[in-house]
């Protein structure tokens, strides 16, 4: 009886430190999946800095005194308060010539077509 109570505890034993085995087993393998994973974030935050870091510059760029009369003078040809603007004009008054648009044809369809499309959907 002694001896059937020692085996079965070391039967419970073994079958004990098989399950913290395999716990431990899957512990290193998600320590691993984890790493792995922080090691992608680590890429991705530096990829978003550096983005940050350029769109700053571009904002920085964009709102300068520079940048700012660049474009109003450039294309909306605003002036400051103490210019004059000049617009030159065409040397003689050009009509406008209004080029005429071409009508449409008429499509004209068989009678056959006309019942195609209406059995089968489709278009004449």
């Amino acid at each position: 009886m002694k001896r059937n109570l020692r085996y079965l505890l070391v039967i419970v034993g073994l079958a004990v430190l098989s399950l913290m085995v395999m716990d431990f087993n899957n512990r290193i393998n998600e320590l691993g999946r984890l790493t792995e994973q922080r090691a992608q974030v680590g890429q991705q935050v530096t990829q978003l800095s550096a983005t940050n870091i350029v769109l700053q510059t571009q904002i920085a760029d964009a709102t300068s005194e520079t940048a700012v009369r660049e474009e109003a003078y450039g294309q909306e040809r605003r002036i400051g308060p103490d210019e004059v603007l000049i617009v030159p004009l065409p040397a003689g008054e050009a009509a406008p010539q209004v080029t005429p648009t071409p009508e449409a044809a008429p499509i004209t369809y068989q009678n056959w077509q006309y019942w195609y499309a209406l059995f089968f959907e489709a278009r004449p």
